[in-house]
């Protein structure tokens, strides 16, 4: 069998499970050809602005890890020069939208473009493609290499598989697109259930909710029942004691009980979650990522519109941990909401303010596909989701098909929460996903060590890099 990577993310653990997936084919006797980039692309999600300085550091941690690893990968280079590939390209998109739809047959170059700016430009989910023009061709134009050189590669190495990091940035899709027009088969990773264990999907991306939920029922029956409902309901205590598995906790920070000043728990009072529209702006699984509405904002400001007579409900919306720090249309709109909006109280991203004490005092939760939804259901609150979710299979919330749906579900005081098991099912599934290393021991989140050692840059280069950093203050 050959087995052919694009090594595109340097980054822990996303390398590492490079690594190890090689070590897999090596040990089976396979051939592995790794497509190295020393400078080759335009423009990267990891050095999108082509600094040579990443370059160095990123093809020496290549270098060293493929020393780590031990055993002869062939490597494959982007041969093409990128200078003398035809691309017509708008001179401008006069939107986001207008964006993400441009497509050059079966490559998704607007898409994946679009993706990989909004989530580097200041999670901007209506990027001003006039004012960043620049950096739009520069991405597509890095994407329509890719494709073009994957062309190439996949018709000289003929692999039986391909493997890619997480499939949704302008340097990622296009490989995907190129091996389903190649009819090859091609596998996605990405972070799994916990720092120990990694994703690998066959022919599908991180977010094909279709895919997770075949993945959640295999989980599921894996392992007897009981054990399963208690692994499942340690996915929501824990998180709630703020432990961490596959990612940052959010609620660090947060005093405990706290609820938001003049909290009145004698009024009906609904508990909004929002998610960073960023994640999901650009995904081609997610095509109509809000259900009912324009998009989040949209929604709460229909949904507490609908209520401004009725002074006993009130609405108390909970940004995004993840949007601290960000000043983009999102939270300026959420922002101009608060000032306009009487029935409706904003908890900033900074806030100290519990999430668990304000989901606990609500009659009811709305989310727009963010975790809190499942674990509302959990805690025993009637969830209303009106975005895409994992979890949306599992009969964790009430999925309203209209706005006039949502309302009523919101008007109903005696509305029942879902049974928790979906929820138990889901969390059980977001610990165990994925499969375990067996040669990569994570430190924490963002390191760890590769067959026993720590991949970094050579000593040369870290000095080179050193050397280089001091002339640039010097002439600058």
């Amino acid at each position: 069998m050959r087995a052919l990577f694009q090594c595109v993310c340097m980054w822990s653990p996303h390398f590492e499970t490079e690594l190890e997936l090689m070590a897999n084919h090596l040990d089976q006797g396979d051939e592995v050809y790794v497509v190295v980039c020393r400078g080759e692309l335009p423009a990267c999600f990891t050095n999108p602005c082509h600094k040579k300085i990443a370059c160095l550091v990123c093809y020496s941690k290549l270098r060293q890890g493929l020393s780590i690893l031990g055993r002869k990968v062939t490597l494959v280079r982007y041969s093409l020069d990128a200078s003398t590939i035809p691309l017509e390209i708008p001179e401008k998109f006069a939107n986001i939208e207008e964006l993400k739809t441009f497509q050059i047959g079966p490559l998704q170059l607007g898409l994946c473009a679009a993706s990989s700016l909004i989530t580097r430009i200041n999670r901007e989910h209506r990027l001003d493609t006039i004012k960043y023009s620049g950096d739009v061709r520069k991405e597509l134009r890095s994407a329509y290499y890719v494709y073009k050189c994957f062309q190439k590669i996949l018709m000289e190495c003929r692999p039986d598989r391909v493997y890619v990091f997480n499939g949704r940035f302008s340097t990622t899709l296009p490989v995907i697109n190129a091996c389903e027009s190649a009819s090859v088969k091609y596998f996605t990773h990405e972070r799994g259930g916990g720092m120990t264990r990694y994703l690998l999907l066959e022919n599908a991306i991180v977010h094909d909710i279709e895919y997770a939920t075949k993945d959640m029922n295999t989980h599921w029956e894996s392992l007897p029942g009981l054990e399963a409902l208690k692994r499942g309901s340690t996915f929501f205590e824990d998180r709630r004691k703020q432990v961490e598995h596959s990612w940052l906790s959010f609620t660090k920070g947060q005093e405990a009980g706290k609820l938001p000043p003049g909290f009145d728990k004698r009024k009906q009072n609904i508990g909004i979650f929002n998610s960073t529209i960023e994640e999901y702006a650009a995904i081609r699984t997610w095509p109509n990522p809000i259900r009912v509405y324009v998009d989040e904002v949209d929604a709460i400001s229909q949904i507490t519109g609908a209520f401004i007579g009725s002074p006993e409900v009130h609405f108390y919306l909970r940004v995004h941990p993840n949007l601290k720090g960000y000043d983009n249309s999102q939270t300026r709109e959420i922002a101009e909401l608060a000032k306009r909006i009487s029935n409706l109280t904003v908890i900033s991203p900074e806030s100290t303010i519990d999430s668990y004490a304000l989901m606990e005092n609500c009659s009811s939760i709305v989310t727009f596909g963010s975790t809190m939804g499942a674990e509302a259901c959990f805690w025993g609150k009637p969830t209303i989701l009106l975005g895409r979710a994992f979890y949306e299979t599992q009969n964790v919330a009430y999925i309203p098909r209209n706005h006039a749906e949502v309302i009523d579900l919101l008007k109903n005081l005696k509305l029942e929460p879902k049974p928790k098991y979906g929820a138990i099912k889901y969390g059980f599934w977001e610990l165990e996903r994925g499969i375990i290393f067996k040669r990569y021991l994570p430190k924490s989140l963002f390191s760890g060590e590769f067959m026993g050692k720590a991949i970094r840059p050579s000593f040369r280069t870290r000095l080179l890099v050193k050397v280089l950093r001091a002339f640039s203050k010097l002439i600058h």
